[in-house]
């Protein structure tokens, strides 16, 4: 259902009939912003940090579409989906926006009428209004606070949210509940539990799926790889049944873009991304079962960040950075690319030793995040020693050890005094004696493995040597040196 000024009454009581009793909400935002000129996200950026980038980025812009796609129960054993694509406006409690040149450009592209946005976008007001009146959750709202209303109903469905990717839920957080977003991970964490029965955000769920690992982020290639997937592992009975049902407005306005039918897709619409997140979480669901999913409950992907943002973790004044990879089993390496070969054919060698053994990130024009898998140390060992085999011109660090020299070189550039730095690598095989194993910084997924990086025996690879593995644990480190020696 397309939702605007015009028709605001009867969309309201048309969301509100079909809110109850759903099994959960899905949400996508169309954004006059997604960043701040001049900085970019970097893997070097702490967690808290980033936050109160994406924090600035929610404040400083607005959504121009809203989609909410309602998952229910069809009765049948499937589940039903009505999808709203609502115009949004800001309220006379916002007088001005930033607005970013590629963004309207982009909504352009995708055919927002930007004038139709203007003239009868549904105007809304926060929660908290410019002239300090307060709007509680539970309480009626008036007819004057516009989108609002709708999203009362959101908050008092108190179903699961969805959404790929955390500036969705922070735009609409800042949109409607509070101006001022908290830059303090306890307090922004603290809201979303008041606010929301738990959130799950896609564009890092998608990880507790072992065949979508590797896989592009972009949302709707994610749902196709998906349901490619959920096809093959339930027609061999590994994932659970999933009817997708579509009702007739819905199938109506995105069936045959849903159905891949046609070249004119409708992605970046924020009504039909909202459907694809809503029909993607149905196949993460089938394929990872409720407790597969549920671990990764309140967590907030962050683009090029080895960490995700842990909101209940932080809710309970813990360390609200979490790594990422922490669920899966395996082993995180910084690849530093040091030769022109290396630059050029380092991600084609990982992607044909096979996506099921390894898959990367690219951090930089001449880093790549690689991840082995390993079900167990010693799987993991081999994996690293294997792909180091293949490559060559390489310096390899563990994760924790290139973060450690981050934070020195920053606490350096910022005037302070850097901890003393352990050897890295390379220098950890010059100093290793006959039998040594020197216990240094650990490479494997924190809660997971709990080892260091093996240092060889004379009569290893010299250093800087592509040979050299590395270890998941002091008895695996072991092991790996007598493997490679």
């Amino acid at each position: 259902m397309e939702g605007r000024e015009s028709n605001f009454e009867e969309l309201l009581a048309d969301f509100k009939e079909r809110v109850e009793n759903a099994k959960y909400i899905a949400v996508d935002c169309e954004l006059t912003g997604t960043g701040l000129l001049g900085q970019p996200d970097s893997y070097e950026d702490e967690v808290k940090d980033r936050l109160a980038k994406l924090c600035d980025i929610a404040e400083r812009h607005v959504p121009t579409q809203i989609g909410f796609t309602i998952a229910k129960d069809n009765g049948i054993g499937g589940i039903i989906f009505h999808t709203y694509n609502v115009l949004a406006f800001p309220g006379p409690d916002r007088s001005s926006f930033e607005c970013q040149t590629d963004c309207m450009q982009f909504l352009r592209r995708h055919r927002v009428d930007l004038n139709l946005w203007v003239d009868e976008g549904i105007r809304y007001l926060c929660r908290e209004t410019a002239e300090g009146t307060l709007y509680r959750i539970g309480e009626p709202v008036p007819r004057e606070a516009g989108l609002l209303m709708l999203w009362q109903a959101v908050i008092e469905a108190r179903r699961p949210l969805v959404f790929h990717g955390p500036l969705d839920l922070l735009f609409l957080l800042s949109a409607f509940e509070r101006r001022r977003l908290p830059r303090d991970p306890k307090e922004l964490g603290e809201l979303v539990q008041r606010t929301f029965r738990n959130v799950y955000d896609t564009a890092l769920l998608h990880l507790a799926v072992p065949g979508l690992q590797a896989k592009p982020q972009k949302l709707e290639e994610l749902m196709r790889s998906a349901e490619a997937i959920w096809n093959q592992e339930n027609m061999q009975g590994r994932a659970a049944n999933v009817k997708i049902e579509l009702e007739d407005r819905t199938n109506f306005l995105y069936g045959s873009s849903l159905r891949g039918h046609g070249s004119d897709s409708q992605a970046h619409e924020a009504g039909f991304d909202s459907l694809l997140t809503a029909v993607l979480f149905a196949y993460l669901w089938a394929l990872a079962g409720s407790p597969g999913l549920k671990k990764w409950s309140s967590r907030l992907f962050l683009f090029r960040s080895s960490d995700c943002l842990d909101l209940e973790e932080a809710a309970r004044g813990g360390n609200p950075a979490k790594c990422a990879f922490a669920e899966m089993g395996g082993t995180v390496l910084v690849a530093t690319l040091m030769t022109e070969d290396a630059q050029q054919h380092a991600t084609d060698i990982i992607t044909r030793a096979g996506q099921d053994r390894y898959f990367y990130r690219k951090m930089d024009d001449i880093r790549l995040l690689v991840f082995v898998r390993g079900a167990t140390d010693e799987e993991a060992v081999q994996g690293a020693k294997e792909l180091a085999q293949k490559l060559h011109g390489i310096h390899w660090q563990g994760l924790d050890q290139w973060r450690s020299e981050v934070r020195s070189r920053k606490k350096l550039a910022d005037g302070g005094v850097p901890r003393p730095e352990m050897p890295d690598l390379q220098q950890q095989l010059q100093m290793a004696g006959a039998s040594q194993a020197l216990q240094g910084y650990p490479v494997m997924l924190p809660g997971v493995f709990a080892g260091a990086i093996p240092v060889p025996t004379p009569g290893m690879p010299p250093p800087g040597h592509p040979s050299v593995p590395v270890a998941a644990s002091a008895a695996a480190s072991a092991a790996a040196v007598s493997a490679a020696a």
